[in-house]
């Protein structure tokens, strides 16, 4: 584990910091945080050594002392992310895993690495786990597996489906192995949504999924992501509609705002300006409480999502089980001021915003990402 100096002492560098060279990027895995590096910073923090223009940034998001105090917020609750299988039935055209994707599932030997995992750190806490695919309800059996071996724990899960499979059957199926949550995706009306979010061979997948919708609303809670980008930002009151006009209601909607990605996919192109996304997220904001809609999060999380595909047994491990894990990463957030009756403050970019002292002074409501 590397130190870093600062201001005379010397502090630990964050043990869940891991470096993805190719992208020259420093991502934390326990709170979320990245930060794009140049060749020379990189260079640097490889050695342990913090180039002074990011020393508060380090300070506030990848060492030790900010691991402390992220955790004692999510003591509560444990919530890791199990990357299922990598085979999905759609073929999106903005999907960041073409460039990896294969037919494999997760082995024997990382499923029972996982469960071992949970078992060692879960302390009495409530687990919460998420699992993500490719789509992961192409792995039911293993869904059943893991929540039947957990089944003694305080224990929950919530999955990531695109929803093509998620009829009424399934959800009161997994309901009683503890499903609390779905997330699905649809980006807009069923002109706009069949050209981004289509099956493998072209087939589109808008109706189906508001069949799902429909069916399952009363049965589960569903948070319904919708990716926003210059081609589709003016269909978001549509969508909405539609939604009601189908009879679906009960649906708490999750506004992504797409920005600078960090594979190279030419579809992500279609960013929206840096400048006016706090502007665009207030819209957003006003559009789904004009239509009836809530939203799930105090935290706006804009960014990407990367998996790393290792099929790494980490049964033996001691430190944070990155292995066949979901990472998630974040570049901005906004931040609801509860006491400003839901007006959002302007963007923070992760390299200004010092995020203990925020929260230390009870300004915002926050929810660290996870």
């Amino acid at each position: 584990m590397g130190r870093i100096r600062r201001r005379g002492r010397v502090e630990m560098l964050s043990k869940y910091n891991i470096f993805l060279e190719d992208y020259k990027i420093l991502f934390n895995t326990l709170n979320g945080y990245i930060i794009k590096l140049n060749d020379n910073e990189l260079e640097k923090l490889k050695r342990g050594i913090v180039p002074e223009e990011l020393k508060d940034i380090i300070e506030e998001g990848f060492s030790a002392t900010f691991d402390e105090f992220i955790q004692t917020f999510k003591k509560n609750v444990l919530e890791p992310t199990l990357v299922l299988t990598y085979r999905c039935n759609f073929d999106c055209v903005y999907c960041f895993q073409k460039a990896f994707r294969d037919n494999s599932s997760v082995s024997d030997k990382v499923v029972n690495g996982f469960i071992k995992y949970i078992r060692n750190h879960e302390n009495g806490r409530k687990v919460r786990v998420t699992f993500f695919g490719g789509e992961p309800l192409l792995e039911m059996q293993r869904i059943k597996e893991i929540s039947m071996k957990l089944s003694d724990l305080k224990y929950s899960f919530s999955v990531v489906t695109n929803g093509s499979l998620l009829t009424k059957h399934i959800v009161n199926e997994l309901k009683s192995l503890g499903l609390s949550h779905v997330q699905v995706t649809l980006d807009g009306p069923r002109e706009v949504h069949d050209k981004r979010r289509y099956f493998v061979g072209g087939r589109g997948s808008y109706d189906i999924i508001l069949k799902n919708l429909r069916d399952i609303q009363d049965d589960v809670n569903i948070v319904l992501r919708v990716n926003i980008d210059v081609n589709n930002i003016t269909s978001f009151r549509e969508l909405l509609r539609d939604l009601k006009q189908n009879g679906i209601t009960k649906v708490r909607l999750d506004p992504h705002l797409v920005h600078e990605n960090v594979f190279r996919n030419e579809y992500w192109d279609y960013i929206l300006p840096k400048d006016k996304e706090g502007e665009i997220l207030v819209k957003v904001w006003e559009i789904a409480k004009e239509e009836g809609f809530g939203i799930p999060q105090d935290v706006f999380r804009l960014g990407k999502k990367i998996s790393i595909n290792v099929k790494k047994d980490f049964s033996h491990q001691r430190g944070n089980p990155t292995e066949c894990c979901l990472l998630k990463i974040y570049t901005h957030l906004v931040i609801f001021n509860p006491h400003l009756s839901g007006v959002v403050v302007p963007i923070l970019s992760i390299k200004t915003l010092r995020l203990s002292e925020t929260i230390s002074k009870g300004l915002f409501k926050i929810v660290v990402p996870n």
